[in-house]
């Protein structure tokens, strides 16, 4: 009898993923976790973990290769999407395309693309060295908020006033 269970490759390993975990392995398929931390509550439920970074877009490629995954897929972890949505195109699996979620994460990106479609936005500016940041910020006044184009949950934001 051949083995039908599916291989649900799960990026990311927090409170977060739990529910993932959980319906996966209720509907009969084999659940992996994958993220760098060992101790992640996920890894404790999920039928099988990677300990690898889920930023590591070849690394995470060559695991969902190596172990034929069905299915990629994350939640509330931004920087894991561009991940996903790598590892699905380069498998021909369902997913949002890198584009997209490029265009959503990154947050200057966003911004452009928000701009450039004549959406309301505040003003920002992004720069890519701490130099031309730290030059840039002599000037402004007001309240700002600097916050790094490519983090979640709020991580490396600072409010200057």
């Amino acid at each position: 009898m051949a083995n039908d269970k599916k291989k649900v490759l799960i990026l990311g390993a927090t409170v977060n993923q739990l529910p993932f975990v959980f319906l996966t392995k209720q509907r009969n398929h084999i659940a992996i976790t994958m993220d760098n931390i060992p101790q992640s509550l996920c890894h404790k439920y999920s039928d099988v973990f990677a300990n690898v970074s889920t930023v590591e877009r070849e690394l995470v490629l060559e695991y969902a290769i190596r172990e034929k995954i069905d299915a990629i897929i994350t939640c509330a972890s931004d920087v894991a999407l561009p991940t996903m949505a790598y590892v699905s195109e380069k498998l021909g699996l369902p997913s949002v395309s890198l584009d997209s979620v490029t265009t959503t994460v990154n947050k200057g990106q966003f911004r452009a693309f928000l701009l450039e479609h004549d959406f309301h936005t505040p003003q920002y500016h992004v720069f890519s060295d701490v130099p031309t940041a730290m030059q840039k910020m002599q000037t402004l006044t007001g309240k700002w908020i600097l916050k790094p184009t490519d983090s979640s949950g709020s991580k490396g934001i600072y409010f200057i006033d």
